[in-house]
């Protein structure tokens, strides 16, 4: 590698701090389309980091592995034995939002910045915690792995 060459990117990882926000289908307004203000302000966040991580380097090209953990806040209202039970991963979030609008949301915001269409992602795992951080965390790691559109046999 020479000065001033991106060293490549196997693994990225991003925080986005705050509550998580999941994917919302855009509003309508008359004729006009819009994306609602958290999840656009949230994407925008996650787009922020994304950009930062990436370091310069263009999308990634090829099959990709992603993890999201989204970490909620516990409840104010909640007993104080039950906030004890959900801070050591003994209750879990089990409510809205559902885990495929997480990580929706989490994989929208990296399209042409991290890969270039979410398609790429093939192998996923998400989770939900309760933590006194609400925050996500987003992995992405790439694979080992030939894209399906691929036009020339790799091992010749």
């Amino acid at each position: 590698m020479t000065h001033g060459e991106l060293k490549p990117i196997t693994t990225l990882q991003i925080v986005a701090t705050g509550k998580p926000v999941p994917w919302a289908r855009a509003g309508l307004s008359g004729k006009r389309h819009f994306t609602r203000a958290r999840p656009g302000e949230w994407k925008s966040l996650a787009g922020f980091l994304a950009r930062a991580e990436m370091g310069g380097h263009p999308p990634l090209a090829g099959c990709m592995g992603l993890k999201v953990w989204a970490y909620f806040p516990v409840p104010q209202y909640w007993p104080a034995w039950k906030k004890v039970l959900a801070l050591t991963d003994r209750i879990r979030p089990s409510g809205t939002p559902d885990m495929d609008n997480l990580t929706k949301i989490a994989k929208d915001s990296l399209n042409q910045i991290v890969w270039i269409d979410d398609a790429q992602v093939v192998e996923e795992k998400a989770e939900k915690y309760y933590s006194e951080n609400p925050r996500v965390e987003i992995v992405v790691y790439v694979l080992d792995a030939h894209p399906s559109n691929i036009t020339r046999n790799p091992d010749r």
